[in-house]
């Protein structure tokens, strides 16, 4: 018959060994979420820049996006979207962007992100939801789905926590580069992590 003491080893290793299986899951999970954020943010930068490789390593091969651009819905795959950053990088109509990942759920190996935008050229703001997911290739982008929120809306930009300015943003685009770069925000194209300023919190 086991003994009290042995009783209390006994339960003293188990509770270390659940100890260590809750400490491993968290560090496991908190790893995890990095590696979202960091496809998230390469989504950023790849938009920004028209960095179609980076676009590219972001989105899953068999991601859609879709949502709703100046009340009309765009049900599309990445690909026209992608093309478009190539071809007028954001980061040449020198606007005032601003964006910030303002939430990231992970659940095992599917997860979801939250990515809210303003400054383009426009002045409309957009808040951006992924899904992704890890199919033993890493995490990416499988699904992305967007709104716009217009510059004259008030209540809408304080709800999403977008900044909200009376100001008008002067802008010195071609037509053609302007129509270009409002096709790109039909995406929902972020900044860049190193050319733009967070939202504040």
């Amino acid at each position: 018959m086991p003994t009290h003491a042995g009783c209390l080893l006994l339960a003293g290793c188990c509770l270390a060994g659940s100890a260590a299986a809750l400490a491993a899951e968290a560090g496991a999970g908190q790893g995890a979420e990095a590696a979202v954020r960091e496809v998230v943010e390469l989504y950023a930068q790849g938009t920004y820049e028209g960095d179609a490789a980076k676009l590219n390593r972001s989105f899953h091969p068999k991601a859609v996006m879709n949502g709703y651009l100046n009340g009309q819905p765009l049900l599309a795959t990445p690909e026209p979207f992608i093309e478009e950053m190539r071809k007028a990088p954001l980061q040449d109509a020198g606007a005032p962007y601003r964006w910030r990942i303002t939430d990231v759920q992970v659940a095992g190996k599917v997860a979801s992100a939250t990515l809210k935008e303003t400054g383009f050229p426009d002045r409309s703001g957009f808040i951006n939801y992924f899904h992704l997911i890890d199919d033993g290739g890493g995490w990416r982008i499988i699904s992305k789905l967007f709104a716009q929120i217009s510059p004259h809306d008030k209540s809408l930009l304080e709800a999403a926590g977008l900044p909200y300015s009376d100001g008008h943003i002067k802008t010195h685009f071609s037509r053609g580069h302007e129509a270009r770069a409002r096709c790109q925000a039909a995406a929902s194209g972020p900044t860049s992590t190193r050319n733009s300023r967070p939202l504040p919190r």
